[in-house]
């Protein structure tokens, strides 16, 4: 708790901040405090080192005994198919040596912090510093958590987990069996540039699907498989839909609302949520473009899940087929 300036606050006991800790690398214990007074020697106590923080808080030492929680997660089915979620919380105990730390206010006087906003605020302060030192200087993080600016007590959580849901699969229908064959021959048959473009394509679609938010990896695989950037994943689908404006063929695929998220993120880093209906949606609409690009018959996923009952795709500017059970569900869920 002794982190956390008088200053963050005006009631302690209403009040937290948002620690994370990094190990570094290849410093001598010994000379650990002196490079870390190198490093902002230029820099005086009083200036903001990242201008973007309002508070932030910059140090390291030599830690020894401190104990922090380690979580892991499997999620399996059961016999019956129902999904468990199994949680495991073990003590680890930091070896001595030397850390890095980053805080920021999170509590403040009783108003809640936003934790998402938290970790992408440290990210970015994170980021900027290891650029200049290099990876080493803060490698990997072995504490990330709350910690009570009156008590010290902390609570730590985990890395958010992608829970699965039912318009995520399985879908094992005999013909998707054919098409993988039938998509994995061809591409073996591509000339070696273009089959390591589509290689990289489909890398970035698993990558994409592992992550918690995959915008980005879901736009890069488009824009790779199709060898272009929006204007060109427009002729495409304007060429395997059979419309004759790009722009009706983007409006009417829902890839007019895609194109304004990827500008939004990446000119103004807005991030876009996307659901996961409309996650699966992208991915059909990926097929789309992948058979396209290797020549091979559209099967036309994306008007199959538009028609499909039990997607709500009004995030992209379509139809919402759920059930009015479906609704009401949702609805109790997000009011939770």
């Amino acid at each position: 708790m002794d982190l956390a300036p008088d200053s963050w606050f005006t009631d302690r006991e209403k009040s937290s901040f948002w620690l994370r800790i990094y190990t570094s690398l290849f410093i001598p214990h010994a000379e650990f405090k002196y490079a870390l007074n190198q490093l902002f020697s230029g820099i005086k106590k009083d200036e903001k080192i990242i201008h973007q923080v309002k508070y932030i808080l910059f140090g390291g030492g030599l830690v020894k005994d401190m104990k922090v929680p380690c979580f892991s997660f499997y999620i399996y089915s059961q016999e019956s198919g129902q999904l468990v979620l199994e949680t495991k919380v073990d003590d680890r105990t930091l070896k001595e040596t030397n850390y890095i730390f980053i805080a920021v206010p999170f509590k403040v006087d009783g108003v809640l912090g936003d934790e998402s906003l938290t970790r992408k605020k440290l990210d970015s302060v994170a980021s900027l510093i290891r650029i200049y030192t290099g990876q080493n200087f803060m490698r990997e993080i072995v504490f990330e958590g709350e910690i009570d600016a009156a008590t010290g007590n902390f609570s730590t959580s985990s890395k958010p987990i992608k829970m699965p849901q039912i318009v995520e699969g399985p879908f094992l229908a005999k013909q998707n069996g054919i098409s993988i064959k039938e998509i994995s021959e061809k591409i073996s048959t591509l000339p070696e540039d273009k089959k390591r473009r589509i290689e990289l394509a489909l890398q970035f679609m698993n990558d994409a699907m592992d992550k918690d938010s995959g915008f980005f990896e879901y736009w890069t695989a488009l824009e790779i498989v199709c060898n272009g950037k929006s204007g060109k994943i427009k002729r495409r689908l304007a060429d395997i839909y059979k419309i004759t404006s790009h722009n009706d063929a983007a409006k009417k695929t829902g890839f007019k609302k895609i194109a304004e998220w990827r500008h939004d993120f990446i000119h103004k880093g807005i991030r876009p949520t996307i659901s996961a209906d409309v996650e699966r949606y992208i991915q059909l609409l990926f097929l789309d473009l992948l058979r396209h690009e290797i020549g091979l018959p559209c099967e036309g996923h994306i008007v199959s899940i538009q028609q499909a009952q039990g997607y709500n795709l009004t995030p992209l500017g379509l139809k919402d087929n759920r059930t009015k059970e479906q609704k009401e569900l949702s609805e109790r869920q997000q009011s939770k």
